[in-house]
């Protein structure tokens, strides 16, 4: 019988043609136990990550936020940032990735992204030798900061990543690349920006080709925040209210944190001593820890200088204890204070179940009476064909319902909305945020704001 296989193509001898091949490209697979501990590892990672994903859009309310404006962008309205300066390429970026505001694949883009930086943290860490590398991988994944990062919409896994990346491009000498994504990560996290000029101008690798660009970038970020200055107001209009606001910040990194505080304590100060070395490219360290230093108002911000301090502890360490890092990381954020010690989830997933939780209760809540509750209004309302919005975005109704939500209102306006007939409940663990008007609020704890959506206020009162 005639074959239809040209003749060139057929053999008798494939396996020997396969092994020549194969020989002949030199391919070598090292199977060694760090690497199989690590993708064993990474595939569980990746499933409790994937698993979290579908739990709204972040634990930081400042994902939602940024839903809100990619839905106004979405419905050609104007670009309102969500937070400071806004991140405009990534808000424009969560047009594509939240169709009818689903967070779930943006969420995952998160995923992807965090599993790249686990796979380039070789090339980041040129100095750490494999073992060392795997336990800088591990102790990444039991870190709650780089774990709801990689699991959610904020805009920190792209910046992270971004910036690791110039870092690398600079040692490298490649200019191209580096002001290429030295643009992308300015307009997508514009407080890298200070960061960034300081690390590249101090940097002895860069020459006089790189003026350029670097006035570009200058003069194209100062007219993007001259035209954003306004649109998000600080929350604080004189001293005391920034000092009070610091001290707030603090204090709540500090709860957030809770038996994870003296790690995080002691990895910032292991990239104390990174910088006085000056190991590697020093001079982007010292800014990022400076940024950290001066927005103390999440861990996140202190990321780079967490992984800074893992990196010099870990090298330190050449013997199979370096794992102790990563069993004490993620033994430590296991553990919980709530009257007494207990074991449980991290406090990024229960907070973050819970939130979504609440979401959905509140898209269906209803009262029999007008009630405000001084909760949820950051991320309650994030689809705004369900909610109307008053008193310049911090009061918000359910459309057709008495159930309102609001924040940073002041004691004169609850005064008019409880004399409008209002009934009004606060969260007596974010008591210190609203001055005393004991009189005329329901004080309830958190864990009874599910109750009061599903059933009522009369409940518990």
């Amino acid at each position: 019988m005639k074959s239809d296989v040209p003749k060139r193509c057929q053999t008798l001898r494939l396996s020997k043609n396969l092994d020549k091949w194969q020989i002949n490209n030199k391919i070598n697979v090292n199977f060694t136990v760090d690497r199989i501990v690590f993708v064993f590892s990474w595939i569980i990672w990746v499933a409790i990550g994937y698993h979290l994903s579908q739990f709204g859009f972040g634990e930081d309310t400042d994902a939602w936020l940024m839903s809100q404006t990619a839905q106004k962008l979405a419905n050609g309205e104007n670009y309102d940032p969500a937070r400071s300066l806004g991140n405009p390429l990534y808000e424009y970026l969560l047009v594509l990735l939240q169709p009818g505001q689903n967070w779930f694949y943006s969420n995952l883009l998160s995923l992807c992204l965090g599993s790249l930086f686990l796979f380039r943290l070789s090339v980041y860490f040129t100095v750490l030798i494999e073992k060392q590398v795997l336990a800088l991988r591990l102790c990444l994944m039991a870190l709650p900061i780089f774990n709801e990062a990689a699991s959610s919409s904020m805009e920190f896994m792209v910046a992270w990543l971004l910036f690791a990346e110039i870092w690398v491009a600079t040692k490298q000498e490649k200019h191209g690349k580096l002001w290429i994504l030295s643009f992308l990560l300015v307009f997508i996290r514009p407080e890298f920006f200070p960061v960034l000029m300081i690390g590249l101008f101090y940097s002895k690798k860069l020459n006089s080709k790189s003026l350029f660009p670097a006035v570009l970038l200058f003069t194209s970020i100062s007219i993007f925040a001259y035209r954003s200055m306004g649109k998000n107001p600080a929350p604080f209009t004189n001293w005391v209210e920034l000092i009070q606001f610091y001290g707030g910040r603090m204090l709540f990194l500090a709860r957030q944190a809770e038996f994870l505080l003296p790690f995080y304590i002691f990895l910032i100060l292991g990239c104390g001593i990174y910088i006085r070395q000056k190991s590697g490219s020093y001079l982007f360290v010292i800014p990022v820890l400076a940024l950290f230093i001066i927005f103390p108002f999440e861990w996140a911000y202190g990321f780079f200088p967490i992984l800074f301090g893992l990196a010099y502890w870990i090298s330190t360490i050449k013997t199979a204890a370096v794992f102790s890092i990563p069993l004490s990381a993620l033994a430590v954020s296991c553990l919980h204070f709530s009257g007494t010690i207990v074991i449980k989830r991290p406090n990024h997933i229960e907070h973050r179940i819970e939130m979504t939780r609440l979401y959905h209760l509140a898209q269906v809540a209803n009262f029999e009476t007008p009630t405000l509750l001084l909760f949820g209004a950051t991320y309650f309302p994030t689809n705004s064909k369900n909610w109307e919005k008053s008193m310049n975005n911090r009061l918000f109704r359910r459309k057709g319902t008495n159930f309102f939500v609001g924040e940073r209102l002041k004691e004169t306006e609850l005064d008019s909305i409880k004399d409008a007939g209002f009934q009004l409940i606060g969260i007596k663990e974010e008591k210190g945020r609203i001055s005393e008007f004991n009189n005329k609020i329901h004080w309830i704890h958190k864990n009874e704001i599910e109750k009061i959506l599903t059933q009522s206020p009369s409940a518990l009162f």
